[in-house]
């Protein structure tokens, strides 16, 4: 929680005009604590924290921060795969697999190490919707 107050406060200087790529870094921060929160069962700040992770996209795109858009993208799938798990369902699960595989072809032949993290969460993520289907 002191995290999340930080992060906001500091996005009361770190300004998209002032210093874009700073404040998308803080936004993406700011996700990840609220994130934690999320995880810890808090589904109001897990909310939040999509929607962080959502603004920092905003100005680290694929072309201009490629390895930053990655990490957020990933990011992005490991809050959706949480939704999902709170009875988001198959639809949050989807949004889950769609940014783990983004992230997934960014890290291939960049970063390795993240490459093998993104191909574990989407393939468990994708374990996780296989099973939903084969309720149906």
């Amino acid at each position: 929680e002191d995290a999340v107050k930080a992060y906001r406060a500091a996005l009361e200087e770190r300004t998209r005009d002032r210093a874009p790529l700073d404040w998308a870094a803080t936004q993406n921060n700011l996700g990840n604590a609220l994130s934690t929160l999320g995880k810890r069962g808090d589904d109001a700040a897990l909310l939040d924290a999509v929607k962080a992770y959502r603004a920092a996209l905003e100005e680290y795109t694929r072309d201009r921060a490629p390895l930053d858009w990655a990490m957020t993208q990933n990011n992005l799938g490991n809050a959706f795969e949480t939704l999902g798990d709170r009875g988001g369902g198959l639809e949050r699960y989807r949004a889950a697999e769609a940014h783990s595989l983004a992230a997934l072809e960014v890290f291939e032949g960049r970063a390795p190490a993240y490459a093998e993290i993104a191909e574990r969460n989407l393939t468990r993520v994708r374990g996780k919707i296989a099973g939903l289907e084969g309720e149906a």
